[in-house]
């Protein structure tokens, strides 16, 4: 089929950080191709990392000015501004250390995104914020010992459009992500291994977000060269000649026009893919597992069949081995989750761990959704996020304890 995105290849990389001596605490603006070991560099503004205020869209009642921060990282422009390439990214607000020993990819896998709380007692617009951000070669284990003159970050207005997937409720993000206290101490990572896929992502129409996310993860696997369907996958609204278009009406999502539509649950993006999938005469190329916890959800605690298509049921608990594993493997993964009323579905594109413990999921998705971007120029977005299961509650949560992870779903070679 025709496509627009040139050259895809299954991309692997291990990051293999050399045990280096006690971090010095210099600071410092950068620049130079010297790299230092245990130099800390103070990144600026400007300097490859830029920082948001989050409104979350909803067509009754936008949240404005909400204490979701969001911190966009370049690569390329760190390592132009720092001369330091890979290493280690950490940041500070006034309230606490938001983000902790975060390994900065190749400058090749382009900019991404990850959240922070920016410590509002009530909602405020921000002009700026005050952050220390440290860029090093080494790992810290605590950020007090680096901390000097914090910097004055421009803050700028960035919304957010997370649903289309599981109940249709009244919109709530709920809290922001947790930070650590200045004295916190952890486990400093040295070695960090990382998959990362070749991404696909595209505009969605308005709560198109479960249709679009498989339509990145099957456009992926064409990438790859394990299958051609007959639809191009690009910016498409049901009953037209697009992959989501297709999907759209697989899956019975509700629509008037782009700016106007619904979500599905996990039961109707599975059944429609696999209408899709037979429809098309694909059937059988493909193998499909799936986690389901199941909220939003009518799939059953069982291997689900429909249209001449099988998905294994692998547990109800969606785990970070599991994502590893199929990310590992060339599978197209796609992941939902809820925040405190509602959920948001999204295509997976990488998978990395640390000998500390941390485990990271990447993804990808159109955070705004026509609804919110009537041009439909706008909103793609790569983010890093780490997994970890924040309140105990044995779900998986994406950095924020009102973001869980609800359901997994693969197709593989």
């Amino acid at each position: 089929m025709n496509h627009r995105h040139a050259n895809p290849t299954f991309l692997v990389l291990v990051l293999l950080l050399p045990l280096l001596t006690a971090t010095t605490g210099c600071g410092g603006g950068g620049g130079g191709d010297e790299q230092v070991p245990g130099v800390v560099r103070d990144v600026a503004p400007g300097s490859g990392v830029e920082a948001w205020q989050v409104s979350f869209w909803d067509p009754q009642m936008p949240l404005d000015d909400t204490s979701w921060g969001r911190l966009r990282v370049d690569p390329a422009g760190l390592e132009k501004a720092t001369g330091i390439q890979k290493g280690w990214l950490n940041v500070a607000t006034e309230h606490g250390w938001v983000v902790a020993n975060l390994p900065v990819p190749p400058a090749a896998e382009g900019p991404f995104t990850v959240y922070f709380d920016l410590g509002l007692d009530s909602p405020e617009p921000l002009q700026q914020i005050a952050l220390h951000v440290k860029h090093s070669q080494q790992s810290f284990g605590r950020i007090d010992d680096q901390l000097k003159e914090a910097t004055l970050f421009p803050v700028s207005s960035w919304m957010m459009n997370a649903r289309g997937w599981g109940p249709d409720a009244e919109f709530d993000p709920g809290p922001a992500p947790y930070s650590l206290s200045f004295l916190a101490e952890v486990r400093t990572p040295l070695l960090v291994t990382t998959w990362t896929q070749q991404l696909t992502n595209e505009q969605c129409a308005q709560d198109q977000c479960a249709p679009m996310a498989v339509a990145n993860a099957l456009q992926y696997l064409e990438d790859m060269g394990v299958w051609t369907v007959p639809h191009v996958h690009d910016v498409g609204l049901g009953g037209d000649a697009t992959l989501v278009g297709q999907l759209d009406i697989a899956t019975g999502r509700p629509f008037t026009s782009r700016p106007v539509g619904s979500g599905i649950g996990s039961d109707e993006m599975v059944d429609g893919t696999f209408e899709y999938i037979f429809d098309n005469g694909l059937t059988g190329i493909l193998t499909h597992r799936h986690q389901d916890e199941g909220y939003g959800s009518d799939l059953p605690a069982a291997n689900y069949t429909a249209h001449g298509s099988t998905s294994q049921y692998d547990g109800a608990m969606p785990t970070f081995a599991w994502i590893w594993d199929r990310v590992r493997g060339g599978c197209g993964v796609v992941a939902g989750y809820s925040h405190s009323s509602g959920g948001h579905m999204v295509r997976v594109t990488g998978a990395k761990v640390d000998d500390a413990g941390n485990e990271w999921m990447r993804y990808t998705h159109d955070r705004l959704q026509t609804g919110s971007d009537p041009a439909d120029t706008q909103g793609l977005e790569t983010v890093w996020v780490r997994l970890s299961d924040l309140d105990g509650d044995g779900i998986l949560n994406l950095g924020a304890v009102a973001r869980e992870l609800r359901i997994v779903w693969a197709s593989c070679p």
